[in-house]
């Protein structure tokens, strides 16, 4: 199982961490939602106050975050091939 995780993140700590932040961004985007599953009203708004902004902004920003780390290493991992080649 770990080596299947391994190959989707390229054998990248970085790639692994920006689909977490991936994950997380849809995550608080979609925080309405989730609560309407977990069968709370008050769900986002506890969540609101945990983390003292607007959810779904911060949500954008995480997607934001993830896309240019995604980018800039897949960018890093395609030069490193071309090197080697």
């Amino acid at each position: 199982m770990w080596d299947k995780l391994k190959a989707l993140c390229l054998r990248s700590l970085t790639m692994a961490w920006s689909y977490a932040l991936g994950i997380a961004s849809a995550a608080l985007m979609n925080l309405d939602d989730l609560a309407a599953l977990v069968g709370d009203a008050s769900f986002s708004q506890q969540v609101q106050s945990l983390i003292g902004t607007d959810p779904k902004v911060l949500g954008k920003w995480l997607s934001i975050v993830a896309a240019i780390t995604i980018a800039s290493r897949l960018r890093g991992i395609v030069a490193k091939k071309a090197a080697a080649s």
